[in-house]
């Protein structure tokens, strides 16, 4: 069953990307290496042999996945060809999953990229293949993407229409981190508005989590936006207590 062969050897593959990644380049760079080539080796021969047999969802998977290689390399460029490439042969298999991932992917690698309008379009397109039901953790990773790319191009209306979504999703599924990214997100939205008093509210309770949840990294930024939002209602004093902290976790970061 040679159609089973390049499967298997596709899942393989992933398995060898996700070893790859979590080694030490500084120590392990010669596995490391030998890893990613293995992989992309037999991605490269489970694409060829779908697309000869007539499986492009499934040549549409191998491809992605070099994609993915590409990512762990810091290659986007190649990354963004091969999630698009991936992308339409999903379309042409018609599989809506396959088409999920690539499009998701690809949305994150041009965001990455900085091209941030194009990504905003991609997560648009990526919306009605999603099903929030089926899929709400990434879901709601999309709405947050998303989101964000909104907040860059000035559509706030729209931009807190998705993170207050994403954050009801995280709430019903008990994610705290990504619960707490989001109350960042529309603390910011809301003082990006010129509403700092529910700017303030929000930041307070995202601050609150991040320190439950020991997100000094999270925590940082917040402390900071709140900093801002409280010194423009009047309120110096709170100011001067997350402004000093902020900076002193940077200093000092654990």
């Amino acid at each position: 069953d040679d159609s089973g062969v390049h499967g298997a050897a596709v899942i393989r593959a992933a398995a060898e990307i996700d070893l790859a990644s979590g080694l030490d380049a500084s120590t392990q760079r010669a596995e490391q290496k030998s890893l990613y080539e293995a992989a992309d080796r037999r991605l490269t021969r489970a694409a060829d042999f779908f697309l000869a047999h007539a499986q492009p969802a499934r040549a549409a998977g191998a491809t992605n996945y070099r994609g993915v290689r590409a990512v762990h390399l810091g290659a986007n460029d190649l990354a963004a060809r091969h999630f698009a490439r991936a992308l339409e042969l999903a379309r042409t298999g018609g599989d809506r999953a396959e088409q999920s991932k690539a499009l998701m992917n690809l949305a994150w690698t041009h965001r990455s990229q900085g091209q941030v309008s194009q990504a905003a379009k991609e997560y648009e397109s990526l919306l009605p293949l999603m099903d929030a039901q089926r899929q709400p953790y990434y879901y709601g990773v999309m709405l947050n993407n998303y989101g964000f790319c909104l907040i860059a191009l000035g559509d706030f209306d729209r931009a807190l229409e998705l993170h207050t979504q994403a954050l009801e999703l995280f709430t019903r599924l008990g994610q705290k981190g990504e619960r707490a990214m989001q109350l960042t997100a529309l603390g910011t939205l809301y003082f990006r508005v010129g509403d700092a008093h529910r700017a303030l509210e929000t930041l307070r309770t995202a601050i609150q989590e991040q320190e439950n949840n020991s997100d000094t990294r999270a925590l940082v930024s917040t402390l900071r936006i709140a900093g801002n939002a409280a010194s423009s209602i009047g309120q110096h004093d709170l100011a001067l207590e997350f402004l000093p902290r902020s900076a002193g976790l940077v200093a000092h970061p654990g």
